[in-house]
């Protein structure tokens, strides 16, 4: 999967290698392999080793399997890629049934839609520059095959501290998660080095004194700006951030679909059993396909001017809207 495409970033301890191999065969869209949160300061090492071990193997796996992924993955000499594993997710930990949202199973069979398609994207989050871990996370990123890095507590500054990695190195998501990072972010979306950015609710909460809502108004400023910030710097939409409630995928639902409509086009996770409902609505459904679709051809008919369809002016923003829409449905079908 390439990770200007991708909608779902599936978070993963960085020293857990069994949760590391099962995101790697999982459905979601990139795997984030990660060093910073999810591993306590003991473990970085660890983690570190178990990343690249996770990962080399993963490689061999899909090159004996003569297999190759979408994103950039594992280069070879003759510039083509190594996919990950093939095998299908059954989830880890508890996860919680489709349906009702508030109940959670210890355990859950294989699935066969939870069989990927293609390989995810692969990148690493690394610890946050200015601490101990920072630039052994970096070498350890510089000496991987990426797709991207995940920077947490982004800033100008901490995108420049990512220079090692070369003019080459993989492009970055960089996590909005402090008070200055969003009155910053378009110039951090702005950098070259950037691919995309991602809303850090829970650390913005701290930073900035937010207090939790049901209806997660006290983030709409930050999601409103990270996106409009984006698309002001031509980055493709924002990622929005982690939805903490394993077993509640009805809200989930509701905050990718609040978030869709600010302008933002993926949803980190934390459990495998949210990829699904994030890749759904991350995707355009079948009414909007057949609108855009009847919009599109319309336009094309005339050629020209405002015309009606379904009794509803239709004028050249509309239309690349709907060729967006139908862009995106061809993405999400190849996936």
């Amino acid at each position: 999967m390439e990770l200007s495409r991708a909608r779902s970033l599936l978070f993963v301890p960085g020293n857990d290698e069994r949760k590391l191999a099962k995101a790697l065969a999982s459905p979601a869209d990139a795997v984030v392999c990660d060093l910073e949160d999810a591993v306590a300061p003991g473990d970085k090492e660890e983690a570190r080793e178990t990343v690249a071990r996770v990962l080399a193997g993963a490689d061999a796996a899909g090159m004996a399997a003569g297999a190759s992924a979408t994103g950039r993955g594992p280069a070879k000499e003759d510039g083509s890629t190594a996919a990950t594993g093939t095998a299908p997710h059954p989830g880890w930990g508890v996860v919680p049934p489709p349906t009702p949202p508030s109940v959670a199973a210890e355990s859950a069979p294989d699935r066969d839609d939870f069989a990927p398609t293609c390989a995810p994207a692969r990148l690493v989050r690394v610890n946050a520059p200015g601490t101990p871990w920072f630039e052994d996370d970096l070498a350890l990123a510089a000496a991987l095959p990426l797709d991207g890095v995940v920077l947490p507590k982004a800033s100008p500054e901490a995108i420049a501290a990512l220079d090692s990695l070369g003019a080459g190195g993989p492009p970055v998501v960089a996590i909005v998660e402090t008070a200055r990072g969003v009155r910053e972010a378009f110039e951090i979306a702005s950098s070259k080095r950037v691919l995309a950015l991602l809303l850090g609710a829970v650390d913005l909460a701290a930073d900035a004194g937010l207090e939790p809502r049901a209806d997660a108004l006290e983030i709409l400023y930050a999601r409103s700006k990270i996106a409009l910030d984006s698309a002001a710097a031509g980055l493709r939409g924002p990622f929005d951030a982690v939805h903490l409630e394993l077993t509640d995928l009805a809200g989930l639902e509701e905050q990718c679909r609040l978030a869709r409509s600010l302008g933002f086009r993926g949803k980190a996770c934390i459990h495998p059993a949210q990829i699904d409902t994030v890749n759904r609505v991350f995707a355009p459904d079948d009414a909007e396909v057949a609108w855009a679709r009847e919009v599109v051809q319309a336009f094309e008919r005339q050629e020209h001017g405002v015309l009606a369809v379904g009794g509803v002016m239709v004028d050249r923003p509309v239309v690349e809207r709907a060729r967006q829409i139908l862009e995106a449905a061809e993405r999400s079908e190849r996936r």
